[in-house]
């Protein structure tokens, strides 16, 4: 039985294939913009709006589990003031994300700490 991962209403929703709702919920207040299930687990990749926070910096990509549970939080790659992810995907090279600040980092699915980093600006 896998967990299916949607985006509705603003909201994450954690299903089991049947449909039954496992939860539901936002988190730091903020909507998802992008959700991605961790392969050979029920945890899901989760990219919250920044412009949905007043935290700044805001550290927005998380892990989920299916009861909204908070697995780890992925660091930011630099100390600016006003930084936040902006994207984030499967790549090649594993799972990468994209700050405002400019740097590309590939991060670990496990533990969520950045493997490697590069500005791109």
């Amino acid at each position: 039985m896998g967990i299916l991962w949607k985006v509705q209403d603003g909201k994450l929703v954690a299903a089991e294939s049947t449909g039954r709702v496992l939860w539901t919920g936002r988190l730091d207040n903020a909507a998802p913009r992008t959700v991605l299930a961790v392969d050979g687990g029920e945890d899901c990749i989760v990219l919250l709006r920044y412009e949905d926070s007043d935290a700044h910096p805001f550290a927005n990509v998380l892990r989920v589990t299916p009861s909204g549970g908070v697995t780890w939080r992925a660091p930011l790659p630099s100390d600016e003031p006003n930084d936040a992810y902006v994207s984030v995907s499967r790549a090649p090279d594993g799972l990468v994300a994209n700050s405002w600040s400019g740097y590309r980092v590939r991060l670990d699915e496990a533990s969520g700490q950045i493997l490697e980093r590069v500005f791109t600006k």
